[in-house]
């Protein structure tokens, strides 16, 4: 049962972070709300592989689902990293650290 519950606590802060961005994959986060429900309800059973079934199609939804949220973060990160001022004075160089004590 731990298996399964697991993914339920994992998968509710993406639904989260995902429903506060701009839906890109609408169809995806609703398959991934179908999943959760059906986890709970086959929490709810006494049938073990409905239980593990129910694991697994919410493990899937919750990888898609992810993806979809390191994607989006990937891109604005890029975004951020392509609008850097051209008028910075960075001097890469080379140095050689010297030991007062000898």
């Amino acid at each position: 049962m731990k298996k399964i519950i697991i993914p339920i606590f994992m998968l509710l802060p993406l639904m989260t972070a995902q429903a506060q961005t701009v839906l890109t994959e609408e169809q995806q986060l609703e398959q991934a709300q179908k999943q959760l429900e059906a986890a709970k309800k086959a929490l709810e059973g006494t049938d073990i592989d409905a239980i593990k079934a129910a694991g697994e199609k919410l493990t899937e939804a919750s990888q898609k689902l992810a993806q979809i949220v390191y994607s989006t973060t990937d891109e604005a990160a890029a975004g951020q990293a392509g609008s850097a001022p051209a008028g910075d004075d960075v001097v890469d160089a080379d140095y050689e650290v010297v030991d007062d004590d000898k």
